[in-house]
């Protein structure tokens, strides 16, 4: 499982994708998640209605925002995500 900090900031909210595993619209939460196991690197959160399932995604047309909301941000002082409760993109 990945171990992820959490920030949460309304300006990552309402970018919109497919759903990696229904196709449907997802919609990007108010939220992003510095995965500290792995990548090293901050990532989206995106919610699915119709799979229920929340999932943690990067792509290059999204790193202008993570920049500009991540600056200056302390990762050590952020909360830890519960493991477990979402899916990344490279498990499925």
């Amino acid at each position: 499982m990945y171990k992820r900090r959490v920030l949460n900031d309304e300006r990552a909210a309402g970018i919109t994708r497919p759903c990696p595993e229904c196709g449907r619209p997802q919609t990007s939460l108010p939220e992003l998640y510095f995965d500290e196991k792995g990548l090293g690197d901050w990532l989206l959160g995106f919610y699915c209605f119709y799979d229920r399932e929340t999932f943690a995604a990067w792509a290059p047309e999204y790193q202008p925002l993570i920049d500009e909301i991540t600056q200056g941000v302390d990762v050590s002082t952020l909360p830890l995500w519960p493991e477990g409760h979402m899916k990344h993109e490279g498990e499925l």
